[in-house]
């Protein structure tokens, strides 16, 4: 659910057979935490081929 509130951002994803799909993520991890979750979700948006905008 996306409450809207500024500690929640969606991301888009996509599934192997091509379906896409949104996960909402925390805003509020500590800078260090945050750096490693966003190098994350940059290789998973990679590796699924989506633009990162």
């Amino acid at each position: 659910m996306i409450t809207g509130h500024p500690d929640h951002r969606p991301v888009e994803l996509a599934a192997p057979d091509g379906a896409r799909g949104r996960a909402v993520v925390d805003n509020t991890h500590p800078d260090a935490e945050r750096a490693r979750i966003d190098t994350e979700l940059d290789g998973i948006v990679r590796a699924t081929d989506l633009p990162t905008s």
